[in-house]
């Protein structure tokens, strides 16, 4: 599947998910490279959220740790490519 569409769906299922996804995803369609981590808008439990819905919903292994070390989201959609599967 596809990083970007595995990481809306995540942020989309988050008890506060950022107020525009719509844009959200058009930015990291055109250029992910210029989002922080902080454009996503995901404080910590946001983060824990968001890496639970995509083990449970996409078998995608990713530690809210891992997600705070990342400075940007086009590293985020790389480790989410590169992550382990369940």
């Amino acid at each position: 599947a596809d990083p970007v569409d595995l990481l809306l769906a995540a942020l989309a299922s988050i008890s506060l998910p950022p107020p525009d996804l719509q844009g959200l995803a058009g930015s990291l369609r055109r250029d992910p490279g210029s989002l922080t981590l902080a454009d996503l808008q995901l404080d910590s439990l946001g983060r824990l959220e968001a890496c639970i819905a995509l083990e449970i919903d996409h078998g995608v292994l990713i530690t809210p740790e891992v997600v705070a070390a990342l400075h940007s989201a086009d590293k985020l959609l790389q480790r989410i490519a590169a992550a382990p599967r369940v």
